[in-house]
């Protein structure tokens, strides 16, 4: 009697190694609070928030708050599960995206073999930045529409107009969905390429083309905030005191060794250099945009290592795979293609199992909280349970103090508060403005801090006059005002 066991597919081992993978890793981070917090707003007003309500220093200031739909994905998961429902929803989005990377590359583009590397290159970037924040949630849209807008762009014809409506949703998910409008744009662009050169450009030719780009961009604007919607990727960019402080925007620091992204991208070349690849131009120039937006900001190596699979991954394959794999592509190609659903039952069981042991790193995700907890359990104290004050905070705190129901003098939302409030902050914070910070503790009438324990700022606070440490930990320092308010220059 034979006895067969149960067919898992590539892409479903993908997805399942992956959430195992991230399960058990800290997933919350200074901005996972507040968006969490803003997502129980959203519910509780059953409305958008066009106003600022959380903190002190931009109370009732206009804010556009882009990723509504994402915060109220992230609420409901906290409040199913709290910090594990947030690592499990983390994960499995983030599972989905890299396994939907794999079935693409094992359908659409090419071998086993390019799909289990692909895989592994999305992961590697993708790992970096793994949080419970709404960016997580956009890679598995931007992987299949990225996918789709190749097809389409190949085949020369539009994608199907059912993918108009995934955009609306994405752009109420994720700032990330404009650049699926340039994709689209590119997609028009070598679909206009390869008809020109077979002699079939025209204008009924293109009409589709122009029909489904509007469509595109009507869809764009389907969210609350309109127009002000998609302004919202040029006002970021343009940001640029912001983004040399705020450690994700970035440039990748190569001095520390092999960085992943040094790896990979030296891997494209190689392959791209050593053996031409029949590629379009449009994917020449999204190449170079990947290269150049992922050096320039170490958070966007994601959209690398999501996106050049998907384009690149069919011409690697003929290229170099074809040619020189097939003893390894002859051995994966007898994996089984469709998961069986015995298959399902047991990975269901694996990830419930990896989803809700009880191991070490299970408490990890709330350590940053409880940790800041503590401290502001000693301000609440001091305060004998009345409101402190204005608080002067770290930038990356200040999404726990809206958490914990205080309004910060700054948080994540550096749209929110303008290029030049964050630079401002910064020179306080990092004393590179010799009166920058007494400046901000007299003009706002500071009565507490809650900054890193490596902070400049909290050095000096410990030797300025009228300032104590009331309470300290290896992460975290409070000091509060003992002096009379000082008067307003």
């Amino acid at each position: 009697m034979k006895i067969s066991l149960p067919q898992i597919s590539l892409p479903t081992l993908v997805g399942l190694l992956v959430f195992c993978a991230l399960v058990h890793l800290d997933a919350t981070e200074g901005d996972t609070y507040w968006h969490v917090k803003a997502g129980e707003w959203i519910y509780a007003h059953r409305d958008v928030p066009r106003q600022d309500a959380f903190s002190y220093t931009r109370n009732g200031a206009p804010w556009v708050d882009f990723e509504w739909l994402a915060e109220i994905v992230l609420y409901a998961a906290y409040a199913l599960d709290g910090w594990n429902g947030l690592r499990v929803l983390a994960s499995l989005a983030a599972a989905t995206a890299i396994a939907g990377i794999a079935h693409i590359l094992l359908t659409r583009r090419g071998s086993p073999y390019l799909a289990i590397v692909s895989a592994v290159m999305a992961f590697a970037l993708c790992h970096a930045h793994f949080w419970a924040r709404p960016h997580v949630l956009a890679w598995a849209p931007l992987a299949w529409w990225a996918a789709w807008q190749a097809d389409a762009g190949a085949k020369g014809t539009p994608p199907p107009w059912w993918t108009v409506p995934v955009l609306a949703v994405w752009a109420n998910l994720h700032g990330s969905f404009t650049l699926g409008l340039v994709l689209a744009a590119l997609a028009a662009a070598e679909a206009a390429e390869r008809l020109w050169r077979d002699g079939r450009l025209s204008v009924a030719a293109a009409k589709p083309w122009g029909l489904y780009l509007l469509a595109l961009f009507a869809a764009a604007m389907a969210t609350p905030y309109g127009l002000d919607g998609i302004l919202i990727t040029q006002q970021t960019f343009s940001m640029e005191k912001s983004m040399a402080y705020i450690a994700e925007w970035r440039s990748p620091d190569f001095q520390g060794g092999m960085h992943a992204f040094e790896f990979w991208l030296l891997l494209v070349i190689a392959a791209a250099s050593l053996k031409r690849l029949d590629v379009p131009w449009a994917r020449w120039l999204l190449l170079f945009f990947l290269i150049d937006t992922a050096l320039r900001y170490q958070r966007n190596a994601v959209l690398f290592g999501l996106l050049i699979p998907v384009y690149f991954g069919k011409a690697v394959d003929e290229t170099w795979i074809s040619a020189y794999g097939s003893a390894v592509n002859l051995t994966l190609n007898r994996w089984p293609r469709r998961t069986s659903p015995a298959a399902w039952c047991a990975a269901a069981a694996i990830a419930f199992y990896f989803a809700t042991a009880p191991l070490p790193l299970r408490d990890t995700g709330a350590a940053r909280g409880f940790d800041a907890a503590e401290a502001v359990g000693a301000v609440r104290a001091w305060s004998a349970g009345g409101d402190p004050g204005p608080v002067f905070n770290d930038y990356g705190l200040g999404g726990y103090l809206i958490f914990a129901g205080i309004k910060p003098f700054i948080d994540g939302r550096n749209l929110l508060y303008g290029d030049d409030f964050v630079a401002r902050y910064a020179e306080a914070e990092n004393l590179t403005s010799p009166s920058a910070l007494t400046g901000i503790l007299a003009e706002y009438d500071i009565r507490w801090t809650l900054l890193s324990a490596q902070s400049p700022a909290a050095a000096l606070l410990d030797h300025l006059d009228g300032w104590r440490r009331l309470y300290s930990n290896n992460r975290h320092v409070v000091h509060v005002r003992e002096s009379p308010a000082s008067p307003k220059p």
